[in-house]
């Protein structure tokens, strides 16, 4: 999802700005940490005991699973969505919100399942559920939101109009996977001042193919080459492959046939063996079947979110620390922090920016803050610019939300903590 959902957030940026509507600061941070992303990888240990390495490993494998299988029945579906497996601190378990809302139309089923609002951001997530599971359809969200009758630009969809999603899904995963319905999210940033009960309606429009869908498997694919994988491997990818096979309006076809012009202009449309249309330069063989429009409410009260802004500035040994804002959420994590140089002049700031580096957010024990997205990176460079006449270097960054709010957070950069913040959490 990580890498679909960099691409839609860098063609939000970009059309926004065609648009003429100027540029959004969300979506340029967005794009600017999207450039510098970097992954990192969690390790894991396994603790020896007296039986048998093979009778632990069996042990471990089926707690592992009972434990997986009853976390998935009993955590909401929207925190299963932004943070998967992975412990979610108490204020965002607090904050998710079961939200009621379903429509059907051609068969199509939307039903709406839960929502998280950090004050500014909303996050929330749907089911898509096919009553003819045999002919699949593709399904995108009208990139609008309506919230108490303004439209609200959404930032991400999992069934975006560029990347609409299929139903029944032949997603290769582990299994079990659940096919239809299937699950997706949104996120949008919310204007200020929403308060109390809001009310929202959004759209998802629902297409069939013209003629019939063409799935053309990759050569390298594991759907393609099942009969070569053993034990699991082989049984996801054969549970993918079947699900492909039971689309009564769908043929295979293979990269060869995409040049031939007589075979195109049957006009297909084509798939991948994920459900995903492929990228040709004439792909839109759809019909538009439906539009469902599904209405539901959200609580705005129960917000939640760490602003800390206009902290009185620090002096460092060769500049002013000025903290713009520091905002933390279990959505986001937004800084503005400025090293205001003694010298005003470009040269200076530069020096600055040089000799500190990126920064990292450290929690009371020393070690770097858990991001929801554990694949983003946990630190960003400063950038050097003009701010009322003051030559600064500029740490500006949009980062995941939180999983653990700790009971402080320090900023570091150049091998030192500059500043830490008391957040005086509750938990």
């Amino acid at each position: 999802m990580k890498d679909r959902k960099d691409r839609q957030i860098i063609r939000r940026a970009f059309e926004t700005c065609l648009s003429g509507l100027g540029e959004d600061p969300c979506l340029a941070r967005r794009v600017l940490n999207i450039a510098h992303g970097k992954e990192e990888k969690n390790m894991k240990k396994n603790r020896p005991g007296r039986h048998s390495p093979g009778f632990i490993a069996a042990v471990l494998v089926l707690a592992l699973v009972f434990a997986t299988t009853a976390l998935a029945l009993t955590r909401p579906a929207v925190l299963r969505w932004l943070t998967g497996d992975a412990p979610v601190s108490p204020q965002l378990e607090a904050t998710a919100q079961k939200i009621i809302g379903e429509s059907t139309a051609d068969g199509i089923t939307v039903r709406m399942t839960g929502m998280v609002f950090d004050g500014k951001k909303l996050a929330f997530t749907y089911e898509l559920e096919n009553q003819q599971p045999e002919l699949p359809v593709l399904v995108a969200a009208d990139p609008t939101l309506s919230i108490d009758g303004k439209e609200v630009q959404m930032l991400y969809c999992t069934a975006d109009p560029y990347t609409p999603q299929m139903v029944p899904s032949p997603h290769l995963d582990v299994l079990p996977v659940k096919r239809n319905p299937v699950m997706g999210g949104c996120e949008a940033y919310v204007s200020d001042g929403a308060d109390g009960m809001a009310a929202c309606e959004m759209t998802f429009v629902v297409y069939k193919p013209e003629n019939r869908f063409a799935v053309v498997l990759q050569p390298d694919s594991m759907q393609a080459n099942a009969a070569t994988f053993t034990g699991d491997a082989r049984a996801e990818a054969e549970d993918s492959l079947n699900t492909l096979k039971s689309f009564r309006n769908a043929v295979f076809a293979t990269e060869a046939d995409l040049a031939d012009e007589q075979w195109l202009a049957d006009r297909y449309t084509v798939i991948d063996g994920s459900g995903m249309l492929y990228e040709l330069p004439e792909n839109s063989h759809l019909i538009e079947a439906s539009r469902i429009k599904v209405s539901f409410s959200f609580d705005a009260s129960a917000a939640f979110a760490c602003e800390i802004a206009h902290t009185d500035d620090v002096a460092l040994a060769d500049a002013t620390l000025h903290v713009e804002q520091l905002r933390l959420s279990s959505l986001e994590t937004h800084l503005d922090l400025w090293l205001i140089p003694q010298e005003n002049s470009k040269k200076a700031a530069l020096a600055i920016a040089d000799r500190y580096g990126a920064y990292t957010l450290n929690d009371e024990q020393g070690n770097a803050v858990q991001y929801s997205e554990m694949d983003q990176m946990a630190e960003v460079r400063p950038y050097v610019t003009q701010i009322d006449g003051r030559w600064v270097c500029r740490y500006l960054s949009q980062m995941p939300g939180l999983l653990r709010f700790p009971e402080s957070v320090s900023f570091n950069a150049g091998g030192a903590e500059l500043i830490r913040f008391d957040l005086a959490i509750d938990e």
